[in-house]
């Protein structure tokens, strides 16, 4: 019998050895090669990082299990949870030496204590300077056309907007104030009656719900501040009203009116929270989904308008030829990340519970700005769990093939917004061949292109028309050393159809 060892693994930490190293590497080689067949070059940011520069917008659920320590100058240091805030950061240090919009993929542990994984690998891409809705579909499917790559069956895509709600609560007038906490207690909503109590308790901690009615006196109901300022101030010097704790009649005065300048009307409150207990509940087809949202906003008397990103995005889904039987759209879905903005996204599988996503991710124009720089960079990206898609994989006993490197880098611009689909079949050609494509998602002319095209290093532009027809095929300096083989117009001319 072996003794027991000194040291045994952390629980949620993992060795790999064997078949399971094997199938790591696969997985990660495999997805690594796709994304830069898409443009998206690796970056590495560093574990460890200044612990602010996850609390900025991180929110509470991922501030609550971080790995955070303080070093030997008193500096506040944590474990990276999360990749995005890191490699924007970095964008931020460089940011004035790059052309936008920059692709990027990344690849490395992160730390959270929580089971099941308390070190857990994250492989993902960010697409940072772009706020065209061509990005958000291009990342979006991209995500997807990982698990199809492969080879996994049963996923499915599960789409929202984290500004759906939002909009809707400031167009009914709520406050700033409510309208963050009730979105991010969205989550809680879905539990019905329990989780609207537990909701209702954080707004009346926060002092969103007013005072309770006896806290208030009759002969100050609707009166201004200011006459409630001196009528009060009258009470506390003529002692009136009696203060506790030792405060001061000036301490008592200021939190008084500031309870009362916080508070919401408690009947809009209501209405807040019945609006987002309707959205929360609804998970169904695009169609259907939409279909319901647009119903509760006009229940509420709110202009639908906040619904058309999503439907726009699932036009361009349905044309970069996306499985519309695979999306999901849930308008209750909700992130712990406080920073995304628009487009939010899960994958995820059958076989693995509700809380353990393939991967998922969305857009995040804020956060460019919140972690220190005078304007807003809109920013879109998204990461897989590989320990996750691993466990899928396992499900549906799936071996991974390698995949090699691209060797020729080309950008595919459309010839007009109708040839935006006939470019993306075009840049797939492309990809299958061995070579590395990029689709052009700005409204730029050709020569804008090119000029871009040189200054991100893509050695060919090729000018796409609407039947897929190489209409232009330019080769910039970075090109002009590749000729051991077909360049990239030459693929596509000896792929289309011969005469019938």
């Amino acid at each position: 019998m072996s003794p027991t060892p000194p040291f045994l693994r952390i629980n949620g930490t993992r060795d790999l050895l064997g078949r399971d190293y094997a199938l790591a590497q696969h997985l990660r080689l495999g997805l690594q090669a796709l994304l830069e067949a898409y443009g998206y070059q690796p970056v590495e940011t560093p574990i460890l990082e200044q612990t602010d520069l996850y609390l900025r917008k991180s929110g509470g659920e991922v501030a609550a299990r971080m790995y955070a320590l303080t070093d030997q100058g008193g500096r506040r240091l944590s474990l990276r949870p999360e990749f995005t805030a890191s490699v924007i950061r970095s964008y931020l240090e460089r940011a004035d030496a790059l052309s936008l919009p920059v692709r990027w993929q990344y690849c490395g542990p992160v730390f959270r204590s929580e089971a099941p994984y308390r070190q857990q690998t994250q492989l993902g891409a960010e697409l940072i300077g772009s706020a065209s809705r061509r990005a958000d579909a291009e990342v979006v499917a991209l995500a997807c056309r990982g698990l199809e790559a492969l080879g996994l069956h049963a996923w499915e895509l599960v789409l929202s907007s984290a500004g759906l709600l939002p909009a809707l609560l400031e167009d009914l007038g709520l406050s700033e104030r409510a309208t963050l906490l009730i979105v991010r207690h969205l989550e809680a909503l879905r539990r019905g009656p329990e989780g609207l109590a537990s909701v209702r308790e954080r707004l009346a901690e926060f002092g969103l719900l007013g005072l309770e009615p006896s806290e208030v006196p009759g002969y100050l109901s609707g009166m201004d501040e200011q006459d409630a300022r001196a009528i009060i101030r009258g009470l506390l010097s003529s002692g009136g009203v009696q203060g506790n704790g030792g405060r001061d009649a000036d301490e008592i005065l200021q939190r008084f009116l500031a309870k009362l300048r916080r508070a919401d009307d408690p009947e809009r409150v209501e209405q807040a929270l019945a609006l987002a207990v309707d959205l929360a509940q609804v998970r169904a087809a695009p169609d259907e989904a939409l279909a319901a949202g647009e119903d509760i906003a006009l229940r509420f008397g709110l202009s639908p308008r906040p619904l058309d990103d999503l439907r726009r995005l699932l036009a361009l889904l349905e044309r970069l030829d996306l499985d519309p039987k695979r999306i999901t759209v849930d308008l209750g879905l909700a992130r712990g990340l406080a920073y995304y903005t628009g487009v939010i996204f899960d994958l995820i599988h059958p076989d693995l519970p509700p809380d353990r996503p393939l991967g998922g991710g969305g857009r995040y124009d804020g956060l460019v700005r919140s972690l220190g720089d005078h304007t807003d960079v809109p920013a879109i990206g998204f990461a897989y769990t590989l320990e996750h898609l691993e466990e899928a994989l396992t499900a549906e006993d799936i071996d991974l093939p390698l995949v090699g490197p691209p060797l020729v880098d080309a950008l595919l611009v459309p010839e007009s917004e109708r040839a935006y689909r006939a470019t993306t079949t075009a840049a797939n050609l492309l990809r299958a061949a061995g070579m590395r494509a990029t689709v052009e998602i700005e409204d730029r002319s050709l020569a804008e292109s090119i000029r871009s095209a040189e200054q991100r290093g893509i050695g060919w532009v090729l000018l796409i028309s609407e039947a897929g027809v190489v209409v232009e095929e330019y080769r910039t300096g970075l090109g002009a050393g590749v000729l051991r083989g077909p360049t990239p117009g030459g693929v596509l001319r000896d792929a289309a159809p011969g005469p019938s």
